[in-house]
């Protein structure tokens, strides 16, 4: 059990210097409670105090589920319990005393277990078509407004009048301006406070969209992709072009996703069918086998590849997928290991071999080039190139009978060697 010693030593000298000043200093940040006061920190003490709240965050909050926020709170409760604001100097002992009672319930409250919150995430350009559907422990779904009331004001729940009052506020908030009626993806996690609660399902929905936009641009005359708020999205552009000639050109364009994604489309196509059932039967795994999370990573970097708008940072992000598929034990010479792999994973005859063994080759060298040289000089071939060898070799894998079976990165990389 990590130890609070450094809580009760930063509490201490906040006391010490308390008691021996007259009035507080302002150098640094200070806290209030109400009909407690407020205790001001000097510039010493609050560098002690972030140090305090990291190092709660590392002993108690490495799994994210509870945040950096709350955790300095509790460092603020544990304070104003032991001091004693209305005394014009601090009786140390006494300090003492309270500071002991302040650690025991800080210790309380950070052992406490998680609980379970379920989490409405809205998704941006998601089209109503194929809804609801389950990726893994993500369901994507149509918050209607039925669903929207029993969230916000459930019948069977003990609220004063005025509880109810302010929840139909809410609710007519949510309703004209939120989630409601809207594609959302919903996710259960498990948190200490509702702030951790919402990265934590963030993140899940992030991994999920990252995997949906690898099917984006195989759905045919499909120009749609998922984002999250405040991402990039759709947006109407006007830009002004003078010739030396005079001639004036007003180019309008619509950039970003033309149309919502759509599920149904998604499934229409049978082969992106059975590889989006692996995934999910890949997500649901539990616990979840090497070669499921190397194809899952694999997945996320060409989805986000996918729906990338700069092409040096695409062509990476497909290399990253590639690598993370075809190289799982390999850590040198990967240039080499993509080469042979990546030809024998999708050459069915000598000569395909060979072209895709010289092409991988190239395209290597372009992002060496890219990461060593800072280099620009890429064409829309070599993305749709790398773009191509990554989704035809993630495909290629998912929907593999004899890949199915694989668990560790060894078998992963004898089944590519002896293919």
């Amino acid at each position: 059990m990590p130890s609070l010693t450094h809580v009760a030593d930063f509490i201490r000298g906040v006391c010490v210097r308390a008691a021996s000043e007259e009035t507080p200093s302002l150098d640094g940040p200070w806290f209030s409670r109400r009909g407690q006061g407020f205790i001001a920190l000097d510039g010493e003490e609050a560098k002690a105090y972030a140090e305090v709240a990291a190092q709660l965050a590392r002993d108690y909050g490495a799994n994210g589920d509870i945040s950096r926020k709350t955790l300095a709170t509790f460092v603020q409760d544990a304070l104003f319990q032991t001091m004693d604001l209305g005394a014009a100097t601090q009786d140390m002992a006494a300090c003492e005393q309270r500071l002991k009672t302040a650690l025991q319930e800080l210790h309380r409250k950070l052992i406490e277990p998680s609980a379970s919150y379920t989490c409405f995430i809205p998704v941006e350009s998601l089209s109503p078509d194929g809804l609801p559907m389950t990726l893994g422990g993500v369901q994507l779904l149509v918050m209607a407004e039925p669903r929207m009331r029993r969230l916000v004001l459930p019948r069977d729940a003990s609220l004063t009048v005025e509880e109810k009052r302010q929840r139909r506020q809410v609710l007519a908030i949510v309703s004209d301006e939120g989630i409601a009626r809207r594609p959302v993806a919903r996710v259960e996690v498990a948190a200490r406070d509702s702030e951790s609660a919402e990265s934590l399902a963030w993140l899940e929905v992030r991994a999920t969209i990252d995997i949906l936009n690898f099917f984006a641009d195989l759905i045919p005359n499909h120009p749609a992709w998922l984002y999250l708020a405040g991402e990039a999205g759709r947006q109407a552009t006007t830009g002004v072009l003078v010739c030396d000639d005079g001639t004036l050109t007003i180019p309008n364009s619509l950039k970003g996703p033309l149309d919502g994604f759509s599920i149904q489309r998604l499934r229409a196509i049978p082969q992106l069918r059975r590889a989006l059932a692996r995934i999910h039967a890949s997500m649901r795994q539990s616990p979840q086998s090497e070669v499921s999370k190397l194809l899952l990573t694999s997945l996320r970097w060409a989805g986000r590849a996918s729906v990338e708008p700069v092409s040096e940072r695409a062509f990476l992000q497909y290399v990253i997928a590639l690598e993370a598929l075809c190289a799982p034990t390999n850590s040198q010479h990967i240039k080499n290991v993509l080469q042979i792999r990546v030809s024998h994973l999708l050459g069915r005859k000598a000569s395909d071999r060979g072209s895709l063994h010289d092409e991988v080759g190239r395209l290597y060298k372009l992002r060496s080039d890219v990461i060593h040289d800072g280099s620009f000089n890429l064409g829309p071939e070599d993305l749709g190139s790398v773009r191509l060898i990554t989704k035809r070799s993630l495909l290629r894998a998912l929907l593999h009978r004899g890949a199915r079976k694989l668990t560790s990165r060894q078998e992963l990389a004898r089944w590519f060697d002896t293919r």
